[in-house]
């Protein structure tokens, strides 16, 4: 935003330049940015175009198409990403975005959000002001900066939005960190633009002292709260596994993290089984999927693991049913109600893992595993053992 607005106000070769390079940058950091490039662009042409400076406005083009053209290269990979992708999409709409939105800007605090819409209020309202109201010379910056942001916030807030309705992810809180960054800095710099008295350019600053100094307290106990205890938990797998016994995490993604720290003889496998634990491989989970019976190769290492004296190892959530329930049939994935979405699986396989055991384990024991600290419940994975086998031989 910096950069562009730098060369909205002094066009310079050098400006150009950094804004070219930063935009470059950006978009190769996270794709979601090319969006508030594109907005930029947008807004800064917007300001250019009503002063009817075409070449300028032919420089803030030049940033935007060299910053989409460097993007080519990634064409083929995100063609295959979007195949993948279809195995976590949801229907996603206006209200699920809202309500993660709020819950995103309520995170230090229920009263956070009020602060929020007032300082986007007051930031708005000067804008509009500028905007219709330019009598001086010196109203003339504001003008061009009021045009320039509100352009920029209100395209960045469109395109998101349709960028999170095309793309059907299920967002969590930290999705909503890239708009709320550019409201931040636009709000600020609409307010600063319009405090030109003594009082106003105290009160900005006065202001941000009192949120910050309500929100510290709850930001301190959350820089607490870890993001998962696979670490801890591998360190145990690691001193007590054997060579005979069998690692199985549910859900599948959580191996990535166990993987990360885990270097024990014994084997690791997923619900469903995939080849590769470094990534969270949406491709080899969509393959398995497809399957018949996915879940086989992983039954038959716990049926010989148990059979042999050795101990299942079970990380993650497994839903056992009391009395023992078996889980629901699932066609291959894409040929059922379900289409590609993997939510459904793997609550399925789960559920069949955790009959398998029910039906054939003859112990089963929690192990505690104490951290110290506060654990995100995405990965508060917890860590139970399973041996011994039946008499009886399961019906494969």
């Amino acid at each position: 935003i910096g950069a562009m607005w730098r060369l909205l106000e002094r066009p310079s070769r050098l400006r150009l330049a950094a804004a070219t390079l930063i935009s470059i940058l950006a978009v190769h950091c996270l794709y979601q940015n090319a969006i508030i490039v594109l907005a930029l662009c947008l807004g800064g042409g917007a300001v250019a175009a009503k002063n009817a400076r075409w070449s300028l406005a032919g420089a803030v083009g030049v940033v935007g198409v060299v910053s989409a053209v460097s993007l080519l290269p990634y064409i083929a990979v995100v063609r295959r990403a979007s195949e993948w992708n279809e195995a976590t999409q949801i229907a996603i709409d206006f209200d699920r975005i809202t309500e993660v939105l709020h819950r995103a800007l309520a995170a230090s605090g229920s009263w956070i959000p009020w602060i929020w819409g007032g300082l986007l209020f007051v930031a708005v309202a000067l804008a509009v002001s500028h905007l219709v109201h330019r009598p001086a010379e010196d109203s003339a910056r504001r003008f061009e900066l009021s045009l320039f942001l509100l352009s920029s916030t209100a395209i960045t807030t469109i395109g998101y939005y349709l960028f999170l309705r095309i793309t059907k992810f299920p967002t969590e809180e930290w999705y909503y960190l890239l708009p709320m960054a550019i409201v931040a800095v636009a709000g600020d710099a609409l307010i600063a633009a319009g405090a030109d008295t003594v009082s106003a350019r105290f009160l900005r600053p006065l202001t941000a002292l009192i949120a910050a100094a309500f929100v510290f307290p709850v930001a301190v106990p959350a820089l607490q709260i870890r993001a998962t205890n696979a670490d801890i938990l591998a360190t145990r797998l690691n001193e007590a596994v054997s060579a005979k016994d069998v690692i199985v995490v549910h859900p599948w993604f959580c191996a990535v993290s166990i993987g990360r720290y885990y270097t024990g003889a014994a084997k690791l496998m997923t619900l469903p089984p995939l080849a590769d634990h470094k990534l969270q491989r949406l491709d080899l989970f969509k393959q398995q999927m497809a399957q018949e019976t996915p879940l086989r190769p992983v039954l038959v290492e716990m049926e010989a693991a148990l059979r042999t004296g050795g101990t299942v190892w079970l990380v993650g959530e497994y839903p056992f049913a009391n009395p023992p329930q078996p889980a629901p049939s699932l066609p291959p994935a894409g040929e059922g109600p379900e289409g590609w979405r993997g939510a459904p699986y793997m609550a399925v396989y789960g559920m069949e893992a955790a009959y398998f055991i029910q039906m054939n384990a003859l112990q089963s024991a929690r192990v505690d595993v104490p951290v110290a600290q506060p654990v995100h419940p995405f990965e508060r994975l917890p860590l139970r053992t399973v041996s011994g086998w039946r008499s009886s031989r399961w019906p494969w």
